[in-house]
């Protein structure tokens, strides 16, 4: 980020693989004195990014996010169990979310570790028991 940002301090918006990776853009950006105010577009949907979006109540930052990788693996066991069963498993027909969701206060949940995603379907009792 560091690069891209000293190249062009003025970037508009940006687009990134994973939630939790980008605190290192935050870094880059506080490092370089520039403020957050781009869009970012992410896959993933970890928490820890989206509180750190939640305390700096920066309205010229944005975030949007889709549902990270939890639907591939819904789809993967869904498969797997179809096989085992004996049923066909068809290569079309499989639908894949793509949903865009903005970040708002209700993104930020600090009952939970910060690389937990906000579309884990792990409820957070189950969660609490795992990191305790």
């Amino acid at each position: 980020m560091s690069g891209f940002i000293s190249s062009d301090p003025d970037l508009k918006g940006i687009s990134y693989e994973y939630a939790d990776g980008f605190l290192g853009g935050l870094r880059a950006y506080e490092a370089a004195g520039l403020p957050m105010d781009i869009v970012l577009t992410l896959r993933t949907d970890e928490v820890g990014l989206f509180c750190e979006w939640a305390d700096m109540k920066n309205p010229n930052f944005k975030i949007f996010y889709s549902a990270g990788g939890n639907y591939q693996a819904r789809i993967a066991l869904t498969a797997a169990m179809m096989k085992l069963k004996g049923y066909d498993v068809p290569a079309e027909g499989v639908v894949v979310p793509a949903t865009m969701r903005q970040v708002d206060e209700s993104s930020c949940n600090r009952d939970v570790p910060g690389e937990y995603p906000v579309s884990s379907l792990v409820p957070i009792d189950i969660v609490a028991a795992m990191y305790p």
